[in-house]
């Protein structure tokens, strides 16, 4: 006698929660011009979120495990009134020691973009910070996202920030190694268009590739991969940014 068929429990498909996913997007679009206001924030996380499904390839391989890993624990987390937003440059310090403060929360995760800061933004805005420290977009630009999108998605994150009274210090991406001549152009691109928007919002930018980067690239005796800081740098980046804490 054969043994039953086992039911398996009833899962979405991919193509269905993406259909989902874009119902939503619409409604949602509908009513921003409904209310003639297509253009506040949240817009451009619609946006964000309707690029990244469209996208090929997953969550998992735009941002990486690591990335959704940190942000829930980050989540937990207690609220501090000054927040560090960027990715694993700002993730690998100590924020607190190194400037020798209790009231800084490190919101810097590995391998983030422009894209997984506004994926994530509602929980810092959460938090109600007072000031925001931002650095991002380096892998956006190793991930040949155009440097219009790395603008836009920056002032979309500064916009956010702002609509919650917080005092918003933007930092330069860093050049990286002298051998990547494009993508330091790149960065020069996005930084120019950045400081922009700054003196437009009234965000402050703070140039930090004048202290660690003087000569167009990243100096080789802060960094043992021509990308990431070592304790030097850090050093360095603390001083560019403590009158401003």
């Amino acid at each position: 006698m054969s043994s039953p068929v086992q039911s398996s429990p009833v899962q979405s498909s991919p193509v269905q929660s993406k259909i989902l996913i874009i119902a939503i997007l619409i409604v949602s679009h509908a009513y921003c011009v409904g209310v003639g206001a297509y253009r506040i924030f949240p817009f451009g996380l619609l946006q964000t979120a309707k690029r990244m499904i469209l996208n090929s390839s997953s969550s998992d391989r735009i941002l990486g495990p690591y990335y959704f890993q940190k942000k829930t624990h980050l989540e937990t987390l207690q609220q501090r009134p000054i927040v560090m937003i960027g990715d694993s440059i700002t993730d690998g310090c100590e924020w607190s020691e190194l400037l020798n403060r209790q009231d800084i929360s490190n919101r810097g995760i590995g391998g983030d973009t422009t894209f997984g800061v506004l994926g994530r933004i509602e929980s810092i805005l959460k938090m109600n910070p007072q000031k925001a420290f931002l650095m991002i977009g380096t892998n956006d630009l190793s991930r040949d996202i155009p440097a219009s999108e790395v603008i836009e998605n920056t002032k979309l994150i500064i916009n956010g920030l702002q609509k919650i009274n917080c005092q918003v210090f933007v930092q330069s991406i860093l050049f990286v190694k002298s051998e990547q001549v494009k993508k330091n152009q790149d960065i020069s691109i996005v930084n120019k268009a950045v400081k922009d928007a700054c003196e437009t919002t009234g965000a402050k930018y703070i140039d930090l590739n004048t202290t660690l980067a003087p000569q167009g690239f990243l100096d080789p005796s802060i960094t043992n991969d021509g990308l990431h800081l070592m304790g030097d740098g850090y050093q360095r980046w603390k001083k560019e940014i403590e009158k401003y804490l």
